[in-house]
């Protein structure tokens, strides 16, 4: 009986260890903060924004490149750099939505800064993505449905119908964490329904008091605060 040994030769091997890169001890760890909101809804006469912006270290004035990118990147104006004063670890940044921004259509909002000032090595990210409605001019009535949540955003769910039970306008899900949620409506003449759903069975009531109202022209005409039950409704005529 006869065996054979096989051998690879040693030029055969290749290695692909990869060094996982240096962060600089300069590096302040800037970052978007994870407060920001997942979406924005601004009126086509009222269209700025504001984002917050962290970083770890305090000494020093720091000057961060910071710009809008993405299909609608050319949509926003934000300023560059954007600027820590000395012994600020947090700075809001207000920017805003050109006036020839599509309305009544969502965009993608992209932020991106210069990686040369975060720490791949951390849990925040040098990158902003979230979404931006604006809503245009009305010809009907404004409705305006605002959600304070209270902590578990995926329960709640709402629905408008007409008088022929029509679903004319509805939301959620929503996401766990969430703070709040608005939704801006035109809505025609006539009278309607507003159911608010829970899918616990316990309102907007844990771990903390949530609340859902419903305002026309700043005016509120429904209101639903705390454990309300599986859902919440109410019939009010626009006019």
């Amino acid at each position: 009986m006869f065996g054979v040994l096989l051998f690879n030769g040693c030029e055969e091997y290749e290695d692909t260890e990869v060094v996982s890169p240096a962060v600089s001890s300069s590096n302040q760890g800037v970052r978007f903060s994870s407060a920001n909101p997942g979406s924005f809804t601004i009126r086509y006469d009222a269209l700025g924004l504001s984002v917050e912006v962290v970083r770890d270290d305090t000494s020093g004035e720091l000057s961060v490149p910071i710009k809008a990118t993405g299909t609608y990147g050319e949509h926003f104006v934000f300023p560059d750099p954007v600027v820590f004063p000395a012994g600020e670890d947090t700075v809001i940044v207000n920017f805003a939505a050109k006036e020839s921004a599509p309305q009544d259509s969502t965009m993608s909002l992209f932020l991106a800064m210069d990686e040369d000032y975060s720490n791949v090595y951390s849990k925040g990210i040098p990158y902003f993505d979230s979404r931006v409605y604006i809503i245009p001019p009305c010809g009907g009535v404004e409705l305006s449905v605002d959600i304070f949540f209270d902590g578990y955003g995926s329960e709640t769910t709402w629905e408008i119908v007409d008088e022929d039970d029509e679903v004319v306008a509805s939301g959620g899900p929503y996401v766990d964490g969430q703070e709040t949620a608005t939704s801006v409506l035109c809505m025609e003449l006539g009278t309607y329904t507003f159911t608010v759903f829970d899918v616990y069975g316990d309102g907007l009531s844990y771990p903390n008091e949530g609340s859902v109202v419903l305002s026309v022209g700043g005016e509120t005409i429904f209101e639903a605060v705390g454990d309300f039950g599986p859902s919440a409704s109410t019939t009010f005529t626009l006019e």
